[in-house]
């Protein structure tokens, strides 16, 4: 009698075997049929085991003691929320050592400590599997919190950030790029970050009222919600700067920018000094600064720069001063060298071709 087989690929009993397409005897549910002559019923009943998700947290035999490197890494999840292995890396490992820090992550991912949970990003074309982006667990919390770090994770945000979209966690992993670059190199010259605010902070229904400003040209009110606001000290001369950050992805048509982005800014450097949060910084002397880092090619940020200056050219007396205001760059150029001191920014009104770009800060 002829007997029929199925298995998923990859999986099953190993054997020579030819495919028969379309065989009316398939199993529901197998991807692949092979035939298989003088099978015998005990190889019929294996129970091929269903690999385990790489998602999915395991039982292993390992062993490290939590040191104070790994306490790091669960700080740095607690406030940046999101992190990949590689940046991961760059905060507390030497740049040769991706395994061993990939190491330390699976372990701390797995049974018995499960500190840190992974997820998936966007698969991005021609790049393979896509990569991982780690975050902290409530039992990585409940360490932190038993050291008297005080890093609480509610069972509700630990839930909210499980269960998050891949294309937010890609937002914020691109977000934090930058934040860590900007972290790094104020130390490499011996400067400091003085504050930052987050976007979830800036979202909170209490002061997302504060931040709106009125557009008299489309007269309709403009939501001013920055992925990030930031204030760089300079302690040799006391001086402060003051910036926002905008993470933009390609998915916002070229004239809503304009309007949204670019006039919201403007609009909104007319009463910014009088919110409340910002209100400490009234006194400085120079207005803030708008970054807006580019996730994608040159075209992009030469189209941003060009919307801004159509939206200032009416203005002959305040173009050039109001249109300085912003930069703009990839993300591809942001690195803790460049981001503060190298000729990566374009800038409206000076920027007159691609290749002509400026450091935010001159040194020499």
């Amino acid at each position: 009698m002829t007997k029929f087989f199925a298995r998923e690929k990859g999986n099953g009993v190993r054997a020579k075997f030819e495919t028969r397409k379309g065989c009316p005897h398939a199993l529901k549910g197998c991807k692949n049929l092979y035939y298989l002559p003088q099978i015998t019923e005990e190889l019929l009943m294996i129970n091929h085991a269903k690999r385990r998700s790489k998602l999915t947290p395991a039982k292993i035999n390992k062993r490290i003691r939590i040191r104070e490197r790994e306490i790091g890494i669960l700080k740095d999840l607690f406030r940046f929320r999101y992190l990949t292995s590689d940046q991961i890396l760059l905060l507390h490992f030497p740049k040769d050592s991706k395994g061993y820090c990939n190491d330390r992550l699976r372990i701390l991912f797995h049974k018995p400590y499960h500190f840190v949970d992974r997820f998936p990003l966007p698969v991005e074309w021609g790049k393979g599997s896509p990569k991982l982006v780690y975050t902290l667990t409530k039992r990585g919390s409940d360490l932190l919190k038993t050291m008297g770090l005080f890093a609480y994770v509610s069972p509700q945000k630990a839930y909210k950030m499980k269960n998050r979209t891949s294309i937010y966690r890609k937002h914020e992993v691109a977000i934090n790029s930058v934040r860590i670059a900007l972290d790094l190199g104020v130390k490499l010259h011996g400067w400091k970050i003085e504050e930052w605010i987050t976007d979830i902070e800036f979202k909170d229904s209490k002061l997302i009222s504060q931040l709106k400003v009125f557009d008299i040209k489309d007269g309709v009110k403009i939501p001013v919600v920055p992925d990030g606001f930031f204030v760089v000290n300079f302690p040799n001369t006391n001086k402060k700067t003051l910036f926002f950050l905008e993470m933009d992805r390609g998915t916002m048509e070229i004239d809503r920018f304009r309007k949204r982005k670019i006039r919201g800014y403007a609009l909104f450097a007319e009463k910014w000094r009088q919110v409340e949060m910002f209100r400490k910084y009234k006194e400085l002397p120079v207005t803030f600064r708008v970054l807006t880092v580019v996730d994608g090619g040159v075209e992009r940020v030469k189209n941003l720069k060009d919307a801004t200056e159509q939206e200032f050219s009416k203005d002959e007396d305040d173009k050039i001063f109001k249109g300085r205001r912003f930069y703009f760059t990839e993300l591809s150029k942001i690195t803790p060298e460049t981001v503060l001191t190298e000729d990566i920014w374009l800038v409206p009104y000076k920027s007159t071709i691609p290749e002509m770009r400026y450091p935010l800060f001159l040194t020499k």
